[in-house]
């Protein structure tokens, strides 16, 4: 479609306008730009377009002023209200509604100066229609009628200082994770429940967050609510606000929750904002179930299958605190193991982050909320030298006081070695003695190939957190207070990779705890070897170990393409079972897989058959399982989980959780599963024509993506595009424009029988709609499905009218329709 760009430029009182019209042929279109001049006018507004053309210079190139005319109607933006994509500074800004004037004036109204980002003038026109752009010099507009964009450009400083993200939205979100299992057989039936929820609203940035888990064992039913808190991003202090029942952020100190307030730096506004605390473990059956706890609270907890698995980025409080690790088997048996506080010391990296504070009490273990302590952390982020960062903080309390320090960072000497160092003093008057912790952890690439990892910690003895501190204080628990529950721990860590051999780790963690001197062990070895036919052979060996228990688990796996399929042969052995199986990977569609296996255990004598269903439904996932054995043994289980929004247009679902800062996608007509590319994943437009972008990273460019290839064939989208630029809690709208009329290829012929000339204008009202670009060949775009046509004749004074309906609804697999019409 033709395109028009208009250019105002404000020299003391006058103004200059230059409309070049969009010839037909390439050529011919240059050379008339060539001898196109522009001829300045008197305000307020522009006399019509053909006056600015050198209409000599066109008559001899056979080109008569009656076309250029017309190809200026064609393209001027639209008089009234329309909904347009608009471009600024080359950047897309918005899908908004413009006013234009009969005159051609775009209004600016407060809201678009809002939406464009655009400083509001010091004095508000009174003008019933403000021509705010013809008021600014070296401002241009360009409008482009076939994907209705508007194109603005201004001067850079005339947009708003200071302002690094769009703020604004309200709505309200649940995400939901839920899980339930049946077993049973010829004497027994168990039954096991969990919901996990966690819900917020957000509020012109403002968010209001919590967490609730339902757990239901054999009917007895387990309610939690935690983590209820408020948050907000302060401009002004450059920090994140949280009061309520928080988790300590950016402290040296270990700490549970705190009911209190907080202030501690965006980390989506450094370089580094992933936790980067990850998991390694093993599970023996399908659908076994890992919870990690922190402080004896769960913070995370999801399903796995069958072998080792690796989770990354576990929420954990701090990093300043071991990690509990339970995986509840399908069977009931349940493996335990820790992950020392040394190596959450890895996932933090160098950054200067400024200052953070926390006042508050800890959360109640107890009914007596008098003793419970206020406590006040003040921590600070330096950065003396390039990759490397120390940290300084203090705790103080009534009875309880205590200073850290920490560096961490990487040696110019050492490039691939980085490392972190921690101190901290402490002064307990529960006990009345001084104590200490020290940790040390370093990460160090010997070769390309070779990764080694040591970290140590060790406590003197008497040296308690001041949770375990004031605790004990109120229990009166005087025999424990001569030892802390961990004193020493060692963790060891060796990556190789080799080209012939394959990829192996090894981790060992090592935990003690005086006077009885009692030791976690946890150790796990893997080996994984693919090769060029796709084959691929992966053992995975680990053992945890302590207090009595001693859980080893063995994991060996080959497994091969077939087609689309996967085949796979593996051997499973634990304390309590050793199974031989196959199983196939069966993908249904892009949306649906289906997994069937056959198994043994040695060591019971019985075979089952197992089968499981994971479906992505769009606007939710469900997980289905089923297993069978020859002894009477059944299992079902079913789990899913999922996000649902409420905001002002109504609820919207999605597959993916939503956090805390997100979108609402709307296009303009309702048009149900429409792929949407998100930083967060592919989600899908409902039958309202609105998706879920479930994640934006704040402060920062997302790309959001409409998948045009998936659109029907009869539908054309103006932009599809969008680059988006949030504040931390925004919940964004995104407006997408889809040209979604009917497109006409009409044959028109005259009464007599002849096809109308090349050049004749088609026109509805006082507005010229197309023109034939062949002799009786016209194209129309986004035409209603019925409508009457005034034809101009071209090359003579002749008129006419064409009437055209069409029948049914416009067929989504065909491009355009075809009509044969009579102008009479």
């Amino acid at each position: 479609m033709p395109t028009v760009k208009r250019t105002l430029t404000v020299c003391n009182d006058s103004r200059a306008i230059k409309t070049p019209g969009v010839l037909a042929g390439g050529l011919l279109l240059l050379v008339a730009f060539a001898n196109a001049r522009g001829a300045k006018l008197p305000p307020p507004y522009p006399e019509p377009a053909r006056k600015t053309w050198d209409m000599e210079a066109l008559k001899r190139r056979g080109i008569i002023s009656a076309q250029v005319e017309n190809l200026d109607k064609l393209n001027e933006i639209p008089k009234g209200s329309s909904l347009v994509d608009i471009n600024l500074n080359g950047d897309f800004k918005a899908s908004s509604q413009i006013q234009v004037n009969d005159s051609g004036v775009i209004c600016f109204t407060p809201e678009l100066f809002y939406i464009l980002g655009i400083a509001l003038p010091e004095e508000n026109s009174k003008e019933e229609c403000d021509d705010w752009l013809g008021k600014q010099p070296d401002t241009s507009v360009a409008w482009q009628s076939g994907s209705q964009t508007l194109s603005i450009i201004i001067p850079p400083a005339l947009l708003q200082q200071g302002s690094i993200g769009d703020y604004g939205g309200t709505a309200g979100h649940i995400n939901y994770d839920y899980y339930s299992s049946l077993s049973k057989n010829e004497y027994q039936r168990q039954r096991y429940s969990w919901l996990s929820l966690s819900s917020g609203i957000n509020i012109a940035n403002w968010m209001i967050r919590s967490q609730q888990n339902i757990q239901d064992n054999q009917g007895e039913i387990n309610t939690t609510i935690s983590s209820t808190y408020i948050e907000r991003y302060l401009g002004s202090l450059n920090r994140i606000f949280q009061a309520g029942e928080i988790s300590t952020r950016n402290t040296l100190f270990p700490l549970g929750r705190l009911r209190g307030f907080q202030l501690y730096p965006d980390e989506a506004l450094l370089r580094n904002s992933d936790s980067g605390v990850a998991i390694d473990g093993m599970a023996n059956t399908s659908q076994a179930r890992v919870e990690v706890r922190q402080y004896d609270q769960l913070i995370y907890s999801t399903l796995v299958a069958a072998g080792p698995f690796h989770l990354t980025n576990i929420p954990v409080q701090n990093h300043n605190a071991e990690l509990d690790v339970n995986v509840v088997e399908t069977s009931g048996e349940r493996q335990q193991f820790i992950v020392p506080a040394i190596l959450l010391m890895n996932a933090s990296k160098p950054e200067s982050r400024g200052f953070s504070m926390s006042f508050g009490k800890l959360k109640n273990q107890s009914s007596d909320d008098a003793n419970i302590p206020a406590i006040l952390t003040l921590d600070k982020d330096w950065q003396p030298i390039n990759r490397m960062s120390l940290r300084t903080g203090s705790l103080l309390s009534s009875k309880y006081q205590s200073v850290a320090a920490a560096v961490s960072g990487q040696l110019a000497s050492m490039p691939s070695q980085s490392f972190s160092l921690q101190a901290l003093l402490v002064q307990d008057q529960y006990q009345h003695k001084k104590s200490a912790q020290v940790r040390a952890f370093s990460n160090h690439a010997v070769t390309t190939n070779l990764t080694l990892s040591l970290g140590v910690s060790k406590n003197t003895p008497g040296y308690a957190s001041i949770e375990e501190a004031s605790l004990r204080s109120r229990r009166n628990d005087k025999q424990s207070w001569d030892y802390s529950a961990d004193n020493s721990e060692l963790s060891l860590g060796a990556s190789w990779n080799s080209e012939a051999l394959g990829t192996f780790s090894f981790t060992h963690s090592l935990t003690t705890s005086y006077p009885d001197n009692q030791r976690w062990r946890y150790s796990m070895f893997t080996w994984n070897r693919r090769f060029e036919n796709g084959l691929q052979f992966t053992t995975s060996a680990s053992q945890a170990k302590s207090r009595g228990r001693n859980n080893k688990n063995l994991n060996i796996n080959l497994s091969w393409p077939l087609g689309e399929k996967r085949v796979r042969n593996y051997y499973r052995s634990s304390n309590q079972r050793s199974v031989i199986g196959s199983d196939i990977n069966l993908p249904l569609g892009t949306s649906n897989n289906l997994q069937l296996a056959v198994e043994e255990n040695t060591k019971a004598h019985n075979r089952s058959l197992q089968t499981s269903l994971s479906s992505d439904l769009r606007y939710t996932n469900v997980n289905t399982s089923m297993q069978l054995d020859n002894q009477h043994q059944r299992n079902y289980s079913i789990s899913g989980n999922g996000s649902v929004v409420a905001h002002g247009r109504g609820v919207t679902f999605s597959n993916i959780p939503v956090q805390d800062t997100y979108g609402i996608l709307s296009l303009n007509r309702p048009l149900a599963g429409v792929p949407v590319i998100t930083p967060a994943g592919t989600t899908w437009t409902d039958w309202r024509g609105m998706a879920l972008i479930s994640s934006l990273s704040p402060w920062n460019d997302n790309a959001i993506d409409v998948d045009v290839d998936k659109l029907p064939k009869n539908i054309d989208i103006s932009n599809g595009h969008r680059t988006l630029r949030p504040a931390r809690g925004t919940v964004k709208q995104v407006q997408i424009t889809m040209l979604s009329g009917n497109r006409l290829l009409m044959t028109l012929s005259l009464a007599n029988g002849q096809l109308i000339p090349k050049g004749s204008t088609l026109w509805m009202g006082e507005k010229i709609v197309a023109e034939a670009v062949d002799e009786g060949l016209v194209f129309i775009g986004n035409a209603e499905s019925k409508g009457t046509f005034h034809v101009k004749i071209a090359q003579s004074n002749e008129e006419c009218d064409v009437q055209y309906q069409l029948h049914g609804p416009s067929d989504e697999n065909t491009l355009y329709e075809q009509l044969a019409l009579t102008c009479k």
